[in-house]
């Protein structure tokens, strides 16, 4: 997930004229770079916090979330979204802090940057997201994690920018975020240490134009947010990413949104006619309009392969967005199952608008209500 200048969900673009092999060595001194729930990044600043973009904490499952650092998976205990992010605006505030239910150990965190001298400074991205060349733009997706080099060209109160540059004003390995970096770390090293400056939040570009030479990268700027980052961890709040609690069962609630995920639940118990279907009746039209239908055929049959054996466990309810959790397996919920939340949004005229899939972790709270059927 991230945001292009229409706040469009978007790893690492390079140069076009160096290896790929030198940003992946680059990335690989930078093990507080996390995966938030395999959908997007964010970073370890303290030994139970991640920080990454509040639009990423925001699609967070409600329940069984997880962080992954060195291939190992530390569960959620809280989400929190700084107060003053707007979703479809960018107001520079999109952060979310991540508190972990047990701290990490084994890695050192790389604490947000308090500095007001960001301007000209060289910072290292790193990110596990779609990759490409600044010629080609983003072209494959290999979840493998590169890094990449670029100097800080804007700084506003909230927010600081950089330029993909092409050679020969580039650094040596210059590079911005893409498809799937959102909530990724900017790096700088100062006095000797490692500080994050920044949250990766949006690329800003013509259309069709994205992630390429000349685009400019957004990122929220941690320093004027140092002082909210601070209290919070120090206060540990709830959870505020606008999600009820979960309720586990095998019915959803009497609404147009939870009725229309119902039907994908019986639409990926079918077959790619059902499916077919079910987009044609329940997706926005511009939706529908947005992409080729060899697309949506092979997404449908991915989900085909994923959920058709999938039981519906549980859902949890939010503003204009309902998560509903799959599981596949025994009946009983049990830790050899493979948990799944697809959260539905609203679009116009009652229909959905987006569908985020993830994997997620067997959530505890699951396992002695679970129904089996």
């Amino acid at each position: 997930m991230r945001i292009v200048i229409a706040l469009v969900v978007l790893g690492i673009l390079r140069r076009h004229d160096r290896a790929d092999g030198d940003y992946i060595r680059l990335a690989a001194h930078y093990s507080a770079v996390a995966q938030m729930q395999k959908l997007a990044e964010g970073v370890l600043i303290a030994p139970r916090w991640v920080l990454t973009a509040a639009h990423v904490g925001a699609e967070l499952a409600p329940a069984g979330a997880f962080v992954q650092l060195r291939g190992k998976r530390y569960r959620v205990a809280a989400v929190v979204i700084d107060p003053d992010w707007l979703a479809d605006e960018r107001s520079g505030h999109d952060f979310a802090l991540v508190r972990l239910e047990d701290a990490v150990e084994g890695i050192t965190p790389v604490a947000p940057y308090s500095g007001k001298n960001e301007m000209g400074m060289t910072v290292t991205f790193v990110g596990r997201g779609a990759t490409g060349d600044g010629n080609s733009g983003p072209s494959t997706e290999d979840g493998v994690l590169r890094g990449a080099t670029n100097v800080v060209d804007r700084v506003d109160e909230n927010v600081i920018g950089f330029t993909f540059d092409a050679p020969p004003r580039a650094t040596k390995l210059e590079g911005i975020s893409g498809p799937g970096d959102s909530g990724g770390p900017a790096i700088i090293e100062h006095d000797g240490k490692s500080w994050t400056i920044g949250v990766s939040s949006a690329n800003a570009s013509e259309r069709g134009k994205s992630c390429r030479y000349d685009s400019h990268e957004i990122y929220a700027r941690v320093s004027s947010h140092r002082d909210w980052i601070e209290k919070t961890m120090r206060d540990a709040p709830t959870s505020n990413n606008g999600w009820s609690k979960a309720v586990w069962t095998n019915e959803l609630p009497a609404t147009p949104l939870a009725s229309r995920a119902r039907a994908f639940v019986d639409a990926v118990h079918g077959d790619a006619a059902s499916m077919r279907a079910f987009r044609v009746a329940n997706r926005t039209s511009a939706f529908l309009e947005s992409r080729p239908e060899a697309k949506f055929v092979a997404t449908e049959a991915e989900w085909l392969s994923k959920f058709r054996d999938a039981r519906l466990a549980g859902y949890a309810t939010g503003d204009q967005k309902i998560a509903i959790f799959l599981t596949s397996g025994a009946a009983a919920a049990s830790a050899a199952e493979t948990w799944f939340c697809l959260v539905f949004h609203a679009g116009e005229d009652a229909k959905i608008g987006g569908i985020f899939e993830s994997e997620i972790m067997a959530p505890a709270a699951a396992a002695a209500s679970t129904p089996a059927a």
